[in-house]
């Protein structure tokens, strides 16, 4: 998931899988499952930044580190004027040119939904075009986030793949 945090003297937006936002806050804060739930809703909800105590930006500016907050957990999202142009073409756009690969040339508009466009592929589909940094992972996953659509990277290849659209939400 994408989330606002205040650590140190960063604030900004980064990208952190569910389980591990978990792990952290039932470490730091107590949380069980049902806190936890409860809590991240209210956070997405409200608008707020999350405080990440104890914490603060690494030297590269890739992720955040600090006290109970595993190696490589936040990763700081960046913007990129090449993500930035996708985005502003739409969902489907971005969608279909990094998930489904078609060239930009050859994207039509279309009525369909971005929900519509992520749930006919046949199964979740990888990233299809250059080489990603983890940066640039981040901002693509951050804003598959806004659009609600979820996403993991893979273990074993460390591929980034997009995820069927889940109506019930993120949690």
């Amino acid at each position: 998931m994408a989330l606002d945090v205040f650590a140190g003297d960063f604030v900004g937006k980064v990208v952190v899988e569910n389980d591990d936002l978990y792990s952290y806050l039932k470490k730091t804060e107590g949380f069980d499952k049902v806190r936890y739930k409860s809590h991240m809703k209210a956070v997405i909800a409200g608008g707020q930044p999350m405080v990440l105590r104890t914490a603060k930006i690494e030297k590269r500016g890739i992720y955040i580190e600090g006290k109970d907050i595993p190696e490589n957990t936040f990763g700081v999202v960046r913007q990129f004027k090449d993500v930035d142009d996708i985005v502003s073409k739409g969902c489907e756009t971005f969608i279909r040119y990094y998930f489904l690969g078609e060239e930009l040339e050859s994207i039509k508009a279309s009525a369909k939904s971005c929900a519509e466009i992520v749930n006919n592929a046949k199964e979740p589909l990888n990233y299809k075009r250059e080489l990603l940094d983890t940066s640039k992972r981040n901002s693509i996953i951050s804003k598959l986030f806004e659009w609600q659509i979820p996403a993991r990277i893979e273990d074993i290849s460390n591929d980034l793949v997009r995820v069927k659209y889940e109506i019930k939400g993120h949690l």
